[in-house]
């Protein structure tokens, strides 16, 4: 069992069709993923927090693309109910967001 752990992606390159070029802060390398996000945008410079599981292929959980939006209800609520795995911060201009993933 993999052991869980949060994945630091720095967005160094944003391209067409929610393709992202981000960086592994850990590794210091890239990686290329699919991304849609609702209500929020992310660029070049920003930050993606999310379980190591969902970047994965043998996770079960494993799909690209990943689509997330952002929580604007009740955050405690939002956490209770929902697994680590469907959830993630980005971090933009100094402040945190909390995303949940919505499909993928």
């Amino acid at each position: 069992m993999q052991k869980k752990e949060n994945k630091v992606l720095e967005v160094v390159e944003k391209q067409k069709f929610g393709v992202y070029v981000f960086k592994n802060e850990k590794t210091g390398k890239n990686v290329k993923l699919i991304f849609q996000f609702y209500g929020i945008d992310l660029d070049v410079g920003d930050k993606l927090i999310i379980q190591s599981q969902l970047l994965n292929r043998r996770y079960s959980g494993f799909s690209q693309p990943y689509t997330f939006e952002k929580v604007t209800k009740n955050l405690k609520e939002v956490s209770e109910n929902t697994s680590k795995n469907d959830l993630g911060v980005i971090n933009k201009n100094g402040k945190e967001y909390l995303v949940k993933r919505v499909y993928g």
